[in-house]
């Protein structure tokens, strides 16, 4: 699901909740911050997320610790942390985390 540039924001982001099928999600240059990222649970067949360009921190991560699967974290332009990056390299190993 691309939904980059789409205004998507902390209100309007919850309706993907639990959709446990899905793949890949772009929410690249929204208006999402922590507390939107945080209710992304239940994605558990996620492979690739995209959240660069959104005001979001290492504290939304926690939201991804189910997701085993990911192949490719894109949380560029965010203030993603070295700390951020290696929490969801534990989570994930064989992940891709680009957060600078």
């Amino acid at each position: 699901v691309d939904l980059t540039a789409a205004k998507v924001s902390d209100k309007t982001v919850g309706s993907l909740k639990g959709l446990t099928k899905l793949r890949c999600l772009r929410l690249s240059q929204n208006l999402l911050m922590d507390g939107g990222v945080k209710q992304l649970t239940g994605l558990l067949g996620l492979e690739e997320i995209m959240l660069a360009r959104n005001q979001i921190t290492d504290n939304c991560l926690t939201a991804f610790k189910p997701c085993k699967n990911l192949r490719n974290f894109d949380v560029r332009v965010t203030g993603v942390s070295i700390t951020g990056h290696a929490y969801i390299r534990n989570i994930a190993p064989e992940c891709t985390v680009d957060y600078q």
